[in-house]
């Protein structure tokens, strides 16, 4: 018997999860099986989501940090996006003394007009234990405020 746990989203926390077994032993019918344990954080990501609210037409960037952890090192050879239209994404490589190597990723709207969306930010990686990475995109882009002429009606 094989238990699979999806541990994406849960690096650097720990994760439960349960499951029942159904046998067709009348003295034991069902088995509740539960694991526990420490997910090792494959990279640091600051945020781990991005969230682009604003006006439209004004400019809305966010800017992602990802420092792959120690045990895991990695480098980034793609960066795209889900679908097309929604932002653009730039990726720059940075080493520093104290962290090391670390990857500084810039998400900038590309809708200039009432929009929501979902889009993420696919990075390929060269790591076996983790070839790709997704970061998830929210965008609530509303219409810019009209200025009131300042008469009364």
């Amino acid at each position: 018997m094989t238990l699979k746990v999806n541990t994406a989203g849960f690096g650097g926390r720990k994760l439960s999860k349960g499951g029942i077994v159904f046998t067709n032993d009348p003295a034991h019918k069902q088995l509740n099986l539960s694991m526990q344990g420490q997910v090792k954080e494959f990279a640091a990501v600051k945020p781990d989501r991005v969230r682009m609210t604003g006006a439209a037409g004004d400019e809305i960037k966010s800017v992602v940090t990802i420092v792959p952890k120690p045990d895991y090192p990695f480098n980034v050879l793609e960066v795209k996006t889900l679908k097309e239209n929604n932002i653009k994404v730039d990726m720059e490589e940075v080493n520093t003394e104290e962290e090391g190597k670390k990857y500084i990723l810039t998400v900038q709207n590309l809708k200039d007009a009432r929009a929501r969306y979902f889009d993420a930010v696919i990075l390929k990686t060269d790591s076996a234990v983790k070839p790709e990475m997704k970061i998830s995109v929210y965008g609530n882009i509303f219409d810019k405020p009209v200025p009131s002429s300042g008469k009364a009606n």
